[in-house]
């Protein structure tokens, strides 16, 4: 989150959730195991209007780059 100007307001290892804001919006990473043992990663940001897409999709591409993609 810090790569893409969200301050982290709080995180949980045991439940997987990491929150955080900017000036504007909230945005919410959830890591969960699933059924056969992979890994789901669920990004969610909203702004003022709704759902802010593109702060999703910095949040998604500074994921994949820090996984190495």
């Amino acid at each position: 989150m810090d790569d893409t100007g969200v301050a982290i307001s709080s995180a949980d290892r045991n439940s997987g959730m990491i929150r955080g804001t900017t000036t504007t919006d909230t945005a919410t990473i959830g890591a969960y195991t699933q059924a056969d043992g992979s890994v789901r990663v669920e990004i969610t940001a909203l702004g003022p209007a709704g759902v802010d897409t593109a702060l999703a999709q910095r949040l998604s591409d500074a994921y994949d780059r820090h996984m190495g993609r």
